[in-house]
């Protein structure tokens, strides 16, 4: 059997994909929301209450975890200062 150059022409697409992009989970733990905006856990959880953040609350024992969706971290980083577009006045 021979060894598969992943070098070759036939499998540059698919080497950009796997080896530059890894792949993101599309729902995200807080600490990991924090991370990825670069701001405490803290922050998260008052943008939540703020409700700037849409997370899904998932039992767990007698509490429960926030999961976030990661598009909705995206479109937080391209608000100006992470604020929510206001709403007609």
């Amino acid at each position: 059997m021979q060894a598969t150059d992943l070098k070759s022409p036939a499998y540059s697409g698919m080497q950009e994909n796997i080896m530059d992009k890894p792949e993101q989970p599309e729902w995200v733990s807080t600490s990991q929301a924090a991370e990825i905006l670069g701001v405490s856990r803290t922050t998260i959880h008052a943008m939540i209450e703020r409700g700037d953040i849409h997370p899904e609350r998932i039992p767990f024992g007698k509490n429960f975890i926030y999961r976030i969706r990661r598009k909705d971290l995206d479109s937080v980083m391209l608000r100006p200062h992470g604020r929510p577009p206001k709403t007609g006045e």
